[in-house]
């Protein structure tokens, strides 16, 4: 896909694919580990590399001025603002793809490549009610897909590097990853619907 991309110019390139399977309901399966990893971790890793050659090109042809600056973003989420041994797989990528966005701030910033990662909580979309039986408003600060896009938008606009939201998300998280890690590990496990 991304070789026949490679002629085209972009402004920006948004990485938001992903795949998830509750590992706190199912033991995950050889498959879903595969497409997990696939997606969230690998594809994301091949598909950045990539932008960042193609947006490198783009910069040292062009004369670009600050209101038309190259980014590249990746739709995280903030389950891997989360550090502690029994996070999901889904949540280790996650966290995986937060730390290389990172990484590739610094490395693009003297080519002026801005590179933002957003984290955010649950957001009402069809994807989300699927895997709650048609309803997702049992999941804690659920916010709406008008108030994400405002916030990632925001992101971007302001050049956040990692923008986590929902702010009453951002907040409990904080505070759980400043207590003691046996305690958060024994909070978080003791969370799990299934023995590990």
């Amino acid at each position: 896909m991304v070789d026949n991309l490679s002629d085209i110019s972009f402004q920006r390139v948004i990485y938001s694919a992903g795949s998830y399977t509750n590992e706190r309901i199912h033991h995950l399966s050889q498959a879903d580990s595969d497409k997990m990893l696939a997606i969230n971790l690998q594809a994301f890793e091949q598909v950045f590399r990539w932008a960042s050659e193609q947006m490198k090109r783009q910069s040292q042809l062009l004369d670009m001025d600050k209101n038309s600056r190259l980014s590249i973003i990746c739709i995280a989420s903030i389950a891997g603002t989360m550090e502690y041994p029994y996070a999901s797989l889904y949540a280790k990528s996650k966290r995986a793809m937060i730390a290389t966005a990172s990484a590739y701030r610094a490395a693009l910033a003297p080519y002026h490549i801005q590179v933002n990662c957003i984290a955010s909580g649950y957001i009402d979309t069809q994807a989300l009610r699927d895997l709650n039986d048609g309803d997702a408003s049992h999941k804690p600060f659920v916010i709406s897909t008008q108030t994400a896009v405002k916030h990632v938008m925001q992101a971007i606009d302001k050049n956040i590097e990692l923008a986590v939201f929902p702010r009453s998300t951002r907040y409990i998280t904080r505070a759980l990853n400043h207590l003691p890690k046996p305690v958060l590990n024994w909070i978080l496990r003791s969370r799990l619907d299934k023995t590990t």
